[in-house]
């Protein structure tokens, strides 16, 4: 039963950390556009904490999920 829980578990972490991602370049683009809209509307009314969500966001973006698309063959114009 508890391996059964954990085989449960781990699977459901995996998924939802590869349904996180953006899974395509055009989505990843996409993806960042609307962040960018989003805290270009929102960011007057932003708190510490909102500020620090976002910070970690960009750092996906423009870390490891830009690493993940550069190599595509075109630019991806960040950075």
């Amino acid at each position: 039963m508890k391996k059964q829980i954990t085989k449960y578990f781990l699977i459901s972490a995996l998924t939802l950390l590869y349904s996180c991602s953006p899974m395509s370049k055009e989505s990843y683009l996409e993806d960042y556009k609307e962040f960018i809209s989003e805290v270009s509307e929102k960011s007057e009314n932003y708190t510490e904490k909102d500020w620090k969500k976002t910070d970690e966001e960009y750092e996906k973006f423009t870390g490891k999920w830009h690493e993940k698309f550069k190599d595509d063959g075109s630019s991806l114009g960040l950075r």
